[in-house]
C-alpha cells in the first residue's frame, strides 16, 4: 500500500509526505502524534529509508526530546528523525515511545523493558540518559584514579594488580568471543550477563589491546585525538596475542569482515565478499607497543 498523505496538522492542509520524502511504503502510528515511516530507498538501494515523524504538540514526547528533531521545510508542526543517523535523536524517540507504552500498560515487543532500552541508548546519548557509571570497585580493589576513553570505556588504576580496562554493559556486546574470554570477572564475581545492573568486564593491561582494537572500529576519534596509537596497538596484539592477529588477518583476506557483503548474502543476494591487506593487523618496526595515551 502506498501512502499519499500524512494525518492533518491542526486546521491546515494535509502534509503530502511523498513530495518530501519519496515513495512511502509504510506508516505506523507508534503513540499519539508519533509515526514510523518507511520510504523506498531508491533504484540503487535494496533497503528502505526509515524515519520517526513527531508532531510538535505530541503529548508523549518531552520538549527536550523534540529539540533533536529536524524541521521539515514547508511542513510546520512536524519534526523528522532519521533512523539511519546513529546519533540523530531517533533512539531518544524510541525510548519515549516505550515509556508511553509502559505507562499505559501496553506490552513492549520482544520482551524488552524500559530499563534495557535506556541502558542501550546511553551509549549514543549520554547527555539525555546520563553516562555509564565509572566502576568504583574492580577485581583489583577500589579505584584510585580513572581515565575516560569513551562513555562506558574506562582505564582504571586500582589498589592492586596494575591498570585495568573496564568496558560497561552493554558495550561489551560489540566484543568477540576471543576478547570476552580474556575478560576478568566483574567486581561482584558474577559471570557477565545483561541484567538490570550496569555491570563492567575488566581486562588486564596485557590483554587490553584486543578489546581496544575491536572497539576502535566504531571509534575513529580515539586515533584522531591521539588517545590510541594504532600502529603501536597492532604491535601490542602481535606481541601478546599473535594467534588473534593471525586469525583476524585470515578472516580479513577471506572477506569475513565485509559487513555489507555479509548483509546482502543474508537477504539472499549473491554478493562477493571482499577483504583488503590494508585492513589487516600489521607489525610496524620501531613503533613499540605503547598504544595508550590518556
Amino acid at each position: 500500500m502506498e501512502y499519499e498523505t500524512f494525518p492533518e496538522q491542526g486546521d491546515g492542509p494535509a502534509f503530502h509526505i511523498k513530495d518530501v520524502l519519496g515513495d512511502i511504503r509504510r506508516v505506523e502510528e507508534m503513540c499519539p502524534g508519533v509515526y514510523y515511516v518507511a520510504v523506498r530507498g531508491g533504484e540503487q538501494s535494496l533497503f528502505a529509508r526509515e524515519y520517526y515523524i513527531v508532531e510538535a504538540d505530541a503529548p508523549a514526547i518531552p520538549q527536550n526530546a523534540k529539540k533533536y528533531g529536524q524541521p521539515i521545510s514547508g511542513c510546520p508542526g512536524l519534526l523528522l528523525y532519521s533512523i539511519q543517523e546513529e546519533r540523530g535523536g531517533h533512539k531518544i524517540i524510541e525510548y519515549e515511545i516505550a515509556r508511553y507504552k509502559t505507562e499505559h500498560g501496553i506490552p513492549l515487543p520482544h520482551g524488552e523493558t524500559l530499563r534495557e532500552i535506556k541502558v542501550f541508548n546511553m551509549e549514543y546519548h549520554p547527555e539525555y540518559f546520563g553516562p555509564y557509571p565509572v566502576p568504583d570497585v574492580t577485581p583489583g580493589g577500589s579505584v584510585r584514579r580513572h581515565y575516560v576513553l569513551d562513555n562506558g570505556v574506562y582505564w582504571l588504576e586500582p589498589e592492586r594488580d596494575g591498570p585495568l580496562l573496564a568496558v560497561c554493559c552493554p558495550i561489551w556486546g560489540d566484543l568477540s568471543d576471543y576478547a570476552m574470554k580474556l575478560s576478568r570477572l566483574t567486581a561482584y564475581g558474577q559471570t557477565p550477563e545483561l541484567d538490570d545492573t550496569l555491570e563492567c568486564v575488566f581486562f588486564s593491561e596485557h590483554d587490553s589491546c584486543v578489546p581496544i582494537f575491536e572497539l576502535l572500529t566504531l571509534r575513529e576519534e580515539w586515533t584522531r585525538s591521539g588517545k590510541i596509537k594504532e600502529a603501536a596497538l597492532m604491535n601490542a596484539i602481535w606481541a601478546h596475542h599473535p594467534e588473534y592477529a593471525v586469525a583476524y588477518n585470515t578472516e580479513e583476506l577471506a572477506g569475513w569482515h565485509d559487513v555489507m557483503g555479509l548483509l546482502l548474502q543474508t537477504v539472499g543476494h549473491d554478493a562477493e565478499l571482499t577483504g583488503s591487506p590494508q585492513n589487516m593487523i600489521r607489525l610496524t618496526l620501531g613503533e613499540g607497543t605503547d598504544f595508550l595515551h590518556v
